[in-house]
């Protein structure tokens, strides 16, 4: 989520009146699958 917020990704959608979700994905090598993931709005 800090990488999302640090590197502005949602601001060229903020002007949008739809709701913005942040999805953060953790994926891992180890088991070649989704390892965690959040969403925040």
């Amino acid at each position: 989520m800090a990488q999302i917020d640090d590197k502005g990704y949602t601001i060229p959608n903020q002007a949008d009146s739809r709701k913005l979700y942040k999805v953060g994905v953790v994926f891992s090598t180890e088991k070649r699958n989704v390892a965690d993931w959040k969403i925040e709005d």
